[in-house]
């Protein structure tokens, strides 16, 4: 009977203190988790403190010119965006034009898309020489579809004729591409508005 007695008294003093240990980790962990909404509370307080003070700290005044200035840019890179160089055009057909050709008449009309379409009149010395300017412009990308027309024989021998073509947007706006051929001193602008120019050295 002392035996049975004693068996019973120490099972129950374990299953008591494994329930007080039980008991203790649980305070202990909501304690530990009181402790860090705690902790969050004051690291939010002084976040909000922080910002508030910088929001105080800022110059509208300095916000609004910030503002006006960064307008001001957007709206000077719609304009060279959506502006026309002929100048570089001009450079082009410079470096294209053979020394045996001669260009005698230009129409450069612009369209809506900022391309452009042009009609020029020339004399080449000879077809050979037609021939080899006819490649010339077949070999730059940025003058697209050129038809050479009216081919005829002149009393000296020379051949006249008559050339058709378009240009790309990118030879004719100031973006990065068109950029690349301009001199570094060329500032001249021309609005993109359509219409028709016609030149005759």
């Amino acid at each position: 009977m002392r035996v049975g007695a004693r068996f019973t008294q120490s099972g129950g003093n374990t299953f008591l203190i494994l329930s007080l240990i039980i008991l203790g980790i649980s305070i202990l962990a909501s304690g530990a988790v009181f402790g860090y909404e705690r902790y969050l509370m004051s690291v939010r307080e002084t976040k909000s403190a922080e910002v508030q003070k910088a929001q105080e700290s800022i110059d509208i005044a300095t916000v609004e010119e910030f503002i006006h200035t960064r307008d001001r840019f957007t709206a000077a890179k719609g304009v060279l965006d959506n502006h026309v160089s002929a100048s570089n055009f001009f450079d082009l057909l410079e470096s294209l034009t053979l020394q045996n050709v001669r260009f005698n008449s230009l129409s450069f009309t612009v369209t809506e898309d900022r391309s452009a379409k042009i009609q020029m009149n020339g004399t080449a010395r000879t077809f050979n020489a037609l021939a080899a300017q006819s490649s010339a412009f077949a070999g730059e990308k940025r003058i697209k579809r050129a038809i050479f027309s009216d081919i005829r024989i002149n009393d000296n021998k020379s051949v006249s004729f008559s050339l058709e073509a378009d240009l790309d947007s990118k030879l004719l706006t100031l973006v990065p591409e068109a950029r690349e051929l301009l001199p570094a001193d060329d500032v001249g602008l021309t609005p993109p508005q359509a219409g028709t120019a016609t030149t005759t050295p």
